[in-house]
């Protein structure tokens, strides 16, 4: 008896460490994942709503929120999607309502945020003169292609823009009275 009472106290302890880090390690939400489907497919996306067994997402790529149920989600993602608390999404705010634009410029955006780093990095490499002659060349010709994909991408967001501009309000048409109407005078 006197035995088995360090043993019992050994798995108590390791009992309650177990339960302590289980909730000091809980995901709360919003939680930013790149989350895998039973298929092997991947989404880089922010978490933001948890109920009944469904994910309500907002994709990182262009912001588009959707709904995803852990069903359709690989085991370790069903594993931590379980762990989640449950909590509604938040609404969505007036600015970003649909637009069908929008996630079109936001990828367009991106692409040129990124090409315009790789333009400083190269141009960096260019003048610290520590490229061979021929790498020097092909960064110089890689830098005049960025050049010209960023503004063929600034073109397309405003031709998106144009074409998905609002139309302008109708004007108000002027009061009409019962004269006017019967052609009097």
């Amino acid at each position: 008896m006197k035995a088995s009472r360090p043993v019992f106290l050994m798995l108590l302890l390791v009992a309650a460490g177990g339960a302590i880090t289980w909730y000091r390690t809980l995901p709360t939400i919003p939680v930013r994942r790149t989350l895998a489907s039973a298929e092997g497919k991947t989404i880089d996306a922010r978490i933001v709503g948890k109920t009944g067994g469904v994910l309500h997402l907002d994709r990182v790529a262009d912001g588009m929120r959707f709904e995803l149920p852990e069903s359709k989600l690989s085991w370790g993602d069903r594993w931590f999607a379980w762990r989640l608390p449950e909590q509604p999404p938040p609404p969505r705010p007036e600015a970003e309502e649909e637009n069908p634009a929008d996630s079109y410029i936001t990828t367009r955006l991106l692409r040129i945020e990124d090409l315009r780093r790789k333009r400083t990095e190269f141009i960096a490499e260019i003048e610290s003169g520590s490229l061979s002659g021929i790498l020097t060349r092909k960064r110089q010709e890689d830098v005049i292609g960025m050049d010209r994909e960023i503004a063929e991408l600034e073109a397309a967001i405003t031709a998106h823009r144009v074409r998905f501009r609002p139309l302008p309000a109708a004007p108000a048409s002027p009061p009409t009275s019962a004269r006017d109407r019967r052609g009097g005078g």
